[in-house]
């Protein structure tokens, strides 16, 4: 591996976060049965973990669900606020806003509560009876973590419990739809765009609102990305067959910020809109599997230093890929996902059977991410508060941009091409001005550096 490969490759980073959430579920159980902190609340969350656990390999396969990792982070705050008798802990924020409740004890018990979507997951994964103690309440569509399925409708629905392929409901019964699914070379990914609909988040990207009619008709966009990154970018390819548990279109339709989507506390999912072109599909991705690993890598050692500038809420930097302020974090995000991107347009236009529009586009794709990575860089070099492993990704990320220049020269890359974009139908155009002339990549970063940077955050735009 070269000294830049640990940002890029290896399981290493996924198998600390799997490691990790584990460890803690397990802490989080043996101290509730120890201590019992909800006062006879614990009973039935307990008698479903024995549940879980009785499922095998089923039960490891509902903790390995993105929601897993999500439940038990909150569980885990929650228990030691409670412990500590200190006020509702930043993880279960959105949790308290949401089911209208500011005690941490009583919040627990809530949140315990919500360990029976887990428990359901088995039951329908391994198709085995469970009877719930006390109903669970869905608000429909809802997703069956782990089990590929979701209960569709809508409204809400009281399930009590699963047997013979059926929910058990207050108003007869449900049987769960299964995930419609993606198979390419060995992935095997369900479209799951339920899964963001958890009372946990405050907000879910607009595949949320989609049912699973919509997802099945993209499976054959997704098949063919997949099938591009699987081509062009393998070492990629072969860590989401490992990482990914599922994923979601966005409706081309609807353009919103949430159009991209990967959540930290949501490993192996993402979401993103639904370009109708494969290469489209593969640089999104691409991208967001990428945001996923850097998560990763983030939990394994902290990258940024707990100073200003290292927050979420500290956006007052400017970006190249945003017409807002970023944070700091956020622009360490988008220099690491647009690297891992280039990969892929370079693989694409060294192909001798790239379609020629399509080699157009990978042009402005490589003119135009050096620049808006150069600038990003200049950023995280003179603001972001690194840590010392982040100056090692730091530098790992400069000698990555130096091996895509290489690269560059190589295939005899221009210093600038014209602007080209996915239309709504997927078809590749080239971008022209009001006179009808087109446009260059050069002059458009330039020019939204010219009307971005407010607080002349970069000394000079490119020319």
């Amino acid at each position: 591996m070269s000294s830049r490969g640990w940002i890029w490759e290896g399981p290493r980073p996924f198998l600390h976060c799997a490691r990790r959430q584990a460890a803690d579920y397990v802490a989080f159980v043996r101290t509730l049965d120890r201590e019992r902190p909800v006062r006879g609340g614990e009973r039935e969350f307990l008698a479903l973990h024995e549940f879980v656990r009785s499922c095998g390999e089923d039960g490891v396969a509902i903790h390995g669900d993105p929601y897993a990792r999500l439940w038990t982070r909150i569980a885990f705050a929650l228990l030691r606020a409670v412990r500590l008798g200190e006020g509702v802990p930043p993880e279960a924020a959105v949790f308290a806003r949401t089911v209208g409740e500011t005690d941490p004890r009583a919040l627990l018990r809530c949140h315990l509560d919500e360990f029976k979507r887990l428990a359901l997951g088995a039951a329908v994964r391994s198709n085995r009876r469970l009877v719930l103690e006390a109903p669970l309440r869905l608000g429909l569509p809802a997703a069956l973590p782990g089990a590929d399925a979701a209960v569709v409708g809508s409204g809400d629905v009281s399930v009590c419990a699963y047997a013979n392929g059926r929910l058990d409901t207050a108003d007869g019964g449900i049987e769960p739809t299964p995930c419609p699914r993606v198979r390419v070379k060995g992935l095997d990914l369900p479209l799951q765009p339920h899964g963001y609909a958890v009372p946990a988040l405050d907000w879910m990207p607009s595949a949320g609102r989609t049912d699973l009619v919509y997802q099945a008709a993209q499976t054959p966009l997704v098949e063919a990305g997949l099938r591009l990154v699987a081509r062009h970018v393998p070492r990629v390819f072969d860590q989401m067959r490992a990482v990914l548990r599922w994923i979601a279109l966005n409706p081309m339709s609807e353009y919103t910020g949430t159009n991209y989507v990967s959540y930290s506390d949501l490993p192996g999912a993402f979401a993103f809109r639904a370009v109708p072109n494969p290469y489209s599909a593969a640089e999104a991705c691409i991208h967001e599997f990428h945001h996923n690993r850097l998560f990763a890598l983030e939990a394994e050692e902290p990258l940024l230093a707990t100073a200003p500038g290292a927050r979420d809420a500290d956006a007052v930097y400017y970006s190249p890929w945003r017409d807002e302020p970023r944070p700091i974090r956020g622009l360490l995000h988008a220099v690491y996902v647009t690297l891992a991107q280039t990969e892929l347009w370079l693989s694409v236009y060294a192909d001798e059977a790239t379609d020629e529009s399509v080699r157009r586009f990978a042009t402005d794709q490589l003119v135009r991410h050096p620049l808006m990575i150069d600038l990003g860089m200049r950023q995280l070099e003179r603001f972001a508060p690194f840590t010392p492993r982040g100056r090692r990704l730091l530098s790992a990320l400069h000698e990555t941009r130096r091996a895509h220049d290489d690269a560059t020269r190589r295939l005899g890359i221009p210093e600038d091409a014209p602007l080209h974009f996915f239309h709504d139908d997927g078809s590749i155009h080239p971008a022209t001005d009001r006179d009808g002339e087109r446009r260059s990549v050069r002059a458009l970063v330039a020019s939204h550096v010219r009307e971005f940077d407010t607080r002349g955050q970069l000394a000079a735009a490119p020319t």
